[in-house]
């Protein structure tokens, strides 16, 4: 827990204990009264101040004095690196996937099914682009919305 978080709790508990304890009187706070709320703040005080300070210990690092070893390898800078696969935005996808969604919009979709089967990387499409439509037996799918797909750089492939 956080020092603010403890030290926010004991000022509650200490203003609980003043409201509850008694009724307020005309003459104030005696003297035994004052050394004991005082002896409660100081306990409330140093308990927190341990927590705080075993958190501490806690995080401090341990600096090895070894350094690690590195294993010289001659020829492993002339290995060829491969090269990662970027998502080509004027990338043809299936026209035979576009289909028409039924329910209150009707737009054009590619669901997720057809575009996994002619082996389109999913992950390389834009995810603004998912959608959630409705086949023609008005089930629930997974799928990319067309337009959005046309605006971000992909392309058509024709029937």
């Amino acid at each position: 827990m956080s020092s603010k978080f403890i030290s926010g709790v004991i000022a509650v508990a200490t203003a609980v204990a003043f409201v509850t304890a008694k009724p307020t009187r005309a003459e104030g706070i005696s003297a035994q009264e004052l050394l004991g709320l005082t002896a409660a703040v100081v306990v409330f005080g140093a308990i927190a101040h341990e927590i705080s300070k075993d958190k501490k210990h806690k995080r401090a690092k341990v600096i090895s004095a070894d350094p690690p070893k590195q294993i010289h390898t001659p020829y492993a800078a002339h290995k060829p690196k491969k090269k990662k696969h970027r998502a080509n935005h004027l990338q043809r996808l299936p026209g035979q996937c576009v289909r028409e969604s039924y329910g209150r919009k009707a737009r054009l979709v590619m669901p997720k099914g057809c575009l996994k089967r002619n082996e389109v990387r999913l992950r390389d499409l834009p995810t603004q682009c998912k959608t959630v439509f409705l086949n023609r037996n008005h089930v629930k799918r997974y799928g990319y919305n067309v337009g959005c797909l046309r605006q971000n750089g992909y392309r058509m492939a024709r029937r």
